[in-house]
């Protein structure tokens, strides 16, 4: 009987612990973007699908579970994420946050799919139920991927659809940073790589079909 209630008590330590790790990720987000973007908070910090977190703001909002991280998705993003069904679609969490591409579109990677919005404002999601991404990589179940000349991912889906990814040496702000990144492809995992990137290497979905 000690012994259960040592376990018990053991797995109550280890969700606090979670959920305190994953308050403090959610307020460490909140303060890198900045209230300006998200606006004030709309309610208090509660849990989200699958064991995760969320807090919505006036603009929008942040999620944190174990295997994504912390991000933050607002403005049109944000509109069509939620009516997607946020966390609980089949966009599933995101993992990263809103990011500007040098050419003044935005691009917001979820665990299985995107919201991209152009520069004229024009929102467009996809689910890609067979990726599963990361914020550096996709992995691409039951897929062949190849490469093209041009250093992007083409990767084959049916013999004449798919979709092409390419790898962003990037600033914060959607800058090109300073150095070079590389596509290195392992098996269904394409992998956005650091050669000599000051900034951060970023996969970037550029078309394709899911």
């Amino acid at each position: 009987m000690i012994q259960k209630r040592l376990v018990i008590s053991v797995l109550v330590l280890m969700s606090i612990a979670t959920f305190a790790a994953a308050s403090e990720a959610i307020d460490a987000k909140y303060k890198e973007i900045g209230a300006a973007t998200l606006g004030k908070p709309a309610g208090p910090e509660k849990s989200a699908t699958g064991g995760g977190r969320v807090r919505l703001y006036a603009k929008g909002g942040i999620w944190s579970s174990k295997a994504t991280g912390a991000h933050a998705v607002y403005g049109a993003t944000y509109d069509k994420y939620k009516s997607l069904g946020a966390e609980k679609g089949k966009l599933g969490y995101p993992v990263t946050d809103v990011r500007g591409l040098p050419d003044g579109s935005e691009q917001t990677l979820f665990r299985h799919g995107l919201i991209l919005v152009d520069k004229g404002g024009a929102v467009d999601a996809q689910v890609m139920s067979k990726a599963t991404f990361t914020a550096d990589s996709v992995t691409l179940k039951g897929m062949k991927v190849t490469k093209t000349p041009q250093n992007d991912a083409f990767v084959q889906v049916e013999p004449q659809t798919g979709a092409t990814f390419s790898c962003d040496c990037l600033t914060g702000s959607g800058d090109t940073g300073t150095g070079n990144c590389d596509l290195r492809i392992r098996g269904e995992v394409v992998r956005c790589a650091n050669v000599s990137c000051r900034n951060n290497c970023r996969l970037t979905y550029v078309k394709g079909a899911s």
